[in-house]
């Protein structure tokens, strides 16, 4: 019994860092970020810059240039990183 309530406390311990990770990589709109796009049918992905427009509870959409052209997306934060 104690084995199990090890493992429920490491998993909400992991739960909870990474919400406030996620919570400390809150974006704005107007952000300027690195979308780092995933290549389908593999796990390669591919920085593409772009730019937030809004945020929900799970997802950012943000405006990225893809091959000279203006894509629109929404994404999960964990696919993004700021520009410095």
């Amino acid at each position: 019994m104690s084995v199990s309530n090890t493992s429920e406390t490491t998993r909400s311990s992991i739960h909870e860092t990474l919400c406030t990770a996620v919570e400390r990589m809150a974006f704005e709109s107007g952000d300027e970020v690195i979308w780092w796009k995933r290549i389908p049918g593999g796990d390669y992905v591919y920085p593409l810059r772009a730019t937030v427009l809004a945020t929900s509870a799970k997802r950012v959409k943000i405006v990225a240039d893809d091959d000279g052209a203006a894509v629109v997306r929404y994404v999960q934060p964990e696919s993004l990183q700021r520009r410095s």
